[in-house]
């Protein structure tokens, strides 16, 4: 602007009068300043279409490209501001924060001054992404703040509020963006399924399920559960479970904290209603990118998946532990290790698998093959050993079952909300005891919206194996209402 500024002056100076130089001498100037003007304004365009190249390289996905690309514009115009904030914005989809934070940091206080509202509110939104990833959610917030009630970046700035722990106000600027002409359609529709899912994972809700499981020649197991949640302090919840199943009643409260952070913790306290007393603790996080890992240990749970095999209601003690990688988009390991000791005895259960996905129609129609080897090493004590009753506590001594499972997810959803209902077949052989054979498990299992809050689960599943010959029914119904 300072070119036009210079011509402006000239001839406000001869209007009013003013001696100057020679005519000639003004024609010369006159002639330098346009050339300056035009050559500013090339200089501006070749810059708006470098950086445009430059942004569909970066959105399409061609990251080194784009990273070279912005290296090599930024030595050519290393005091372009707005190019620098584009690199920025490629380092933080990159992951590469250090680097995005070391040139926020060169970029002066009085450049920033210089600035336009629009690049201000950049720089100030980029320094909060960065803070987000380095968990300083307080510092984050206080850096959107001052642009939390403009109209632009009101998506950027929602998510920002719930990963600082405030889903409350994201969900306010969530619906202000819902509910205005002023964004286009793609916008309010992205609000609108952004408030659906803050909904379905933080809002208070109650949950109830029943189910039995039956085993041939050995009865129905019915069981029941109604347990609720209700967020406080930021992101965090308390829960509340309150658990019925033949021969025993268990009641749990707990606080599931740290949601905002990169390692969650659930802590949970219990007690039967014979007064035995218990605890667990749970704690989940990525060690590395595209991992995922559960640490569990627990004192007096009880044991859901064995039930069946039980004579009683069943408490046990111990830990879990749990390791998944992603190598690719199709194929996911997993490496699942469980120690637990029942009054009959204890076991140690390793289960190592692979889960690929295979994508069916667009209609995301997915087909889960499952490849695991399951194997498990107990010892029983003594005083349970002797007893003659088939329908005592079962403690696996040695056992092994390769198998596989093909789970065939088909999606039932509407504009906002998800569900599916599945199908799946597990098939695997028993062996390392005194009789083995094959095992059959097929079932079918359903999660539905059947309105905006209110949620419905369920599913059937039969169990079969050639050693004991015995079938085995398990079924489930539950209900989750938000409010």
């Amino acid at each position: 602007m300072g070119c036009f500024f210079s011509v402006t002056q000239l001839f406000d100076d001869l209007h009013n009068g003013k001696e100057f130089v020679k005519s000639k001498t003004l024609i010369f100037i006159l002639i330098c300043s346009i050339i300056e003007t035009f050559f500013c304004l090339q200089v501006a365009m070749a810059d708006t279409g470098e950086r445009q190249c430059l942004h569909i390289l970066k959105e399409s996905g061609q990251h080194s490209k784009a990273y070279e690309g912005y290296r090599a514009a930024i030595a050519k115009h290393p005091k372009s501001i707005p190019l620098v904030l584009d690199f920025i914005e490629l380092l933080i989809g990159m992951e590469r924060f250090d680097e995005s934070c070391n040139l926020l940091e060169k970029i002066k206080p009085e450049d920033i001054n210089a600035l336009n509202d629009n690049d201000k509110r950049r720089i100030s939104l980029l320094k909060a992404q960065i803070l987000v990833k380095w968990e300083e959610f307080d510092t984050a917030i206080s850096e959107i703040e001052p642009f939390a009630d403009s109209k632009d970046d009101q998506l950027l700035i929602a998510d920002i509020y719930l990963m600082g722990g405030q889903w409350r106000k994201s969900l306010r600027i969530l619906g202000e963006v819902e509910g205005s002409v002023y964004y286009t359609p793609y916008e309010r529709d992205l609000a609108r399924k952004k408030i659906a899912n803050i909904r379905r994972h933080y809002a208070p809700r109650i949950n109830v399920d029943a189910g039995t499981v039956d085993l041939k020649g050995s009865g129905a197991i019915p069981w029941s559960s109604i347990s609720g949640e209700i967020p406080i302090y930021k992101n965090n919840r308390l829960t509340t479970t309150y658990l019925w199943m033949d021969g025993g009643d268990f009641f749990s409260v707990g606080i599931m904290s740290g949601f905002s952070r990169k390692i969650p913790v659930e802590l949970l306290l219990s007690i039967t209603d014979d007064g035995d007393a218990g605890a667990s603790f749970k704690t989940t996080f990525n060690p590395i990118k595209k991992s995922y890992v559960e640490i569990k240990g627990y004192y007096n749970e009880v044991e859901r998946e064995l039930t069946a095999l039980m004579d009683e209601f069943s408490l046990k003690k111990g830990g879990f532990f749990r390791f998944d990688y992603e190598f690719s988009d199709m194929l996911t390991g997993s490496c699942r290790y469980e120690y637990s000791d029942y009054p009959q005895g204890d076991m140690n259960i390793l289960n190592i698998g692979a889960i690929i996905d295979q994508q069916l129609s667009v209609k995301k129609i997915v087909l889960y093959h499952t490849v695991n080897m399951l194997v498990i090493e107990g010892h029983e004590d003594e005083d349970y050993s002797d007893e003659e009753d088939d329908n005592r506590a079962y403690i696996a001594k040695h056992l092994y079952m390769p198998s596989y499972t093909f789970r065939l997810s088909y999606p039932v959803s509407d504009e906002y909300y998800s569900g599916h209902v599945a199908f799946k077949i597990g098939m695997g052989y028993l062996f390392g005891i005194d009789n083995e054979g094959f095992a059959l498990s097929p079932g079918c299992f359903f999660d539905l919206r059947v309105h905006g809050d209110v949620g419905l689960t369920g599913g059937a599943e039969y169990r079969l194996d050639e050693v004991s010959g015995k079938g085995e029914w398990r079924t489930n119904v539950g209900v989750e209402i938000l409010y």
